[in-house]
């Protein structure tokens, strides 16, 4: 997959639950169209915002293909196929290459602590198991510990193809720009609220959560950067921000299923137990703050 391939803004889709939990296929084709037609330039599925968490193998398998066969190709997919074992994730790995998807992403593994050894092998096995680009996925809010520069560049000498941050951290992303000399390496942001200095670094793309729900306002923002506007692209930046903001009042995948239920979108569906639907109160403060960040009227 060509470097030039991935860019712009990828929306971390979430997946449409039915009210009982299960997966709501022609919703979530629906959804997928939706995101497309709204000028979103790829897909990273079933990571935090897509609930891959709160799925089996077999589900997760399920939804990959439903994904595949609405995309047809237009955009690429990343398919997030991190587990807390290296066995599912690499099953999940083989399966996202076999059905089409560009390429694949895992979270570094958690719950037990985890040495630099353990965490090379577990992406070691991962890049043997597929032909299809690896990417990890550094999360330390959730993890609960980071991919440090020099694991970075071990992990690149290894094949990695490049990594999403979503660590909140310029100064990590620019070490680690430094640090890793492979040419090649795909640079992503996973953090809306530094998509623009973490492009003015050097990132490719952005993976951005606010593309679930306003897809055409944060491709926008890409856009404005691409032209050099950068009065105007802090000043959206500043925007951006108050509406991740508004997005973590509550859990931030519930959040995209009440608001694309604000703009009068039926796809959206549910969320998936134990995530429940935002109560009267979130629901109300949740409209209040986009309806003066301009975003809904």
């Amino acid at each position: 997959m060509p470097k030039t391939d991935i860019r712009g803004v990828i929306s971390p889709l979430i997946i449409p639950f039915t009210a009982e939990g299960g997966i709501d296929s022609a919703r979530l084709k629906q959804y997928i169209n939706w995101l497309l037609g709204s000028g979103v330039h790829g897909l990273f599925p079933l990571g935090s915002y897509g609930s891959g968490p709160l799925m089996n193998v077999d589900e997760r398998k399920q939804c990959a293909e439903i994904i595949v066969e609405a995309v047809e190709g237009r955009v690429p997919i990343i398919c997030h196929i991190g587990t807390q074992n290296t066995h599912d994730s690499t099953v999940l790995a083989k399966h996202a290459e076999r059905i089409g998807m560009d390429a694949v992403a895992s979270i570094p593994p958690s719950y037990y602590k985890h040495t630099p050894e353990n965490i090379k092998a577990y992406y070691q096995d991962i890049i043997n198991a597929v032909s299809a680009p690896v990417f990890a996925y550094n999360f330390p809010q959730v993890v609960g510990y980071e991919i440090t520069v020099d694991l970075l560049v071990d992990l690149a000498d290894m094949g990695l193809a490049g990594i999403k941050d979503s660590g909140l951290n310029l100064v990590f992303l620019q070490l680690a720009m430094n640090a890793v000399k492979k040419a090649d390496f795909i640079w992503i942001t996973g953090n809306p609220p530094i998509m623009f200095p973490a492009i003015m670094l050097g990132a490719v793309a952005c993976i951005a959560g606010t593309a679930n729900a306003f897809p055409e306002f944060t491709v926008s923002f890409w856009d404005t950067i691409q032209r050099g506007e950068y009065e105007k692209a802090a000043e959206l930046q500043k925007k951006v921000t108050k509406l991740v903001q508004l997005l973590n009042m509550t859990t931030f995948v519930v959040s995209i299923h009440e608001i694309l239920r604000l703009r009068d979108f039926d796809f959206g569906g549910f969320p998936r137990a134990p995530l429940k639907p935002c109560a009267g109160k979130q629901r109300e403060k949740l409209r209040e703050g986009l309806t003066e960040l301009g975003l809904i009227k």
